[in-house]
């Protein structure tokens, strides 16, 4: 039971990752075309969020102890 709701999480928040990078792309494209100053900052966060959401992730499943995905052949 508790497997079946840390996977529905881990999808949730793969969803939600996609949103933002997909949220950030277009945001650095409008400002890139609009001539803003934070284009650079947009295509930063975009390279940032993903790898910091991963490390996140996996220090939750490092600290709770859940290793199913480890166990799956």
């Amino acid at each position: 039971m508790e497997s079946m709701r840390m996977e529905k999480i881990r999808r949730i928040m793969a969803f939600l990752t996609v949103v933002l990078i997909i949220g950030l792309l277009t945001a650095a494209l409008v400002s890139a075309f609009l001539g803003s100053p934070y284009f650079l900052a947009f295509m930063l966060l975009a390279i940032a969020v993903p790898g910091v959401l991963y490390i996140f992730m996996w220090f939750t499943r490092l600290v709770s102890g859940d290793d199913t995905e480890d166990k799956q052949e």
